[in-house]
């Protein structure tokens, strides 16, 4: 009786590892085949955001192009009102000549401006205020 409570004891036993062991397996499975996906889906996205980038590339060539087109023709429209209020050629160039300079440098305060954001001042003020950097002698 005793040789066969143990035989029952054991069967559990290799039953109850046998499981544990298959549960392991399936969660290295899913884990290994979970990770795949992931690493595939962000091939395939880095894939969509390529295309992505060249054709923003190719749209803002043109756009560009196009732009200076049209600002070219808006100079010539100035240009010829100008001269058509009886404005010499010289001073109609001076007066587009200045209007080119003056928002030229309104672009330009503007990125100045803007330029202040892409240093992460918060952060660095932050940064600095934690004074994590200093040594402590």
């Amino acid at each position: 009786m005793k040789n066969n409570n143990r035989i029952n004891n054991n069967s559990i036993n290799n039953k109850n590892s046998a499981s544990f062991l298959e549960v392991v397996n399936n969660i290295t499975k899913t884990f290994f085949t979970l990770l795949s996906d992931t690493f595939s889906l962000a091939k395939l996205e880095m894939n969509l955001a390529r295309e992505s980038l060249g054709y923003i590339v190719i749209l803002s060539l043109i756009g560009i192009s196009l732009l200076s087109i049209t600002w070219l023709c808006v100079i010539g429209i100035i240009f010829l009102l100008l001269v058509s209020l009886h404005f010499s050629v010289l001073t109609a160039l001076l007066s587009i000549t200045l209007l080119n300079i003056f928002l030229l440098a309104c672009i330009i305060t503007a990125l100045i401006r803007l330029r202040r954001n892409l240093h992460f001042p918060a952060t660095r003020r932050q940064l600095r205020d934690l004074n994590c950097f200093k040594r402590s002698d």
